[in-house]
């Protein structure tokens, strides 16, 4: 029996420290949500450190609904879920909206 072991596959597919940490995180939230800009507020408390702005405005009509053009959050899951939680509520807003302007023409 040859006695060179061969490396255990488990010590050499370790995949390596996330580079940029928070860093990386908020950018790749960017990507998935390109209506949005993510930053961080560094001296507001640790609730609502995490923000994402529109970068278009919202219209009139989207403000009487309700929409926001801010959303904070403690940590960027919490973020994610603000961010799908209102792109949901404004699809379906723009849906019904749209469809009742077909029906009408």
């Amino acid at each position: 029996m040859d006695s060179t072991a061969l490396p255990c596959p488990e010590d050499s597919e370790k995949a390596p420290a996330e580079p940029g940490g928070l860093r990386t995180a908020r950018r790749a939230l960017q990507q998935a949500y390109p209506g949005w800009t993510i930053g961080q507020d560094l001296l507001a408390p640790a609730s609502t450190r995490l923000i994402a702005t529109r970068k278009l405005p919202l219209t009139t009509v989207e403000k009487r609904a309700g929409f926001r053009d801010r959303l904070v959050a403690g940590d960027l899951d919490a973020l994610e879920e603000l961010i799908r939680s209102e792109q949901a509520v404004q699809d379906r807003h723009h849906h019904l909206h749209t469809t009742v302007n077909e029906g009408a023409s």
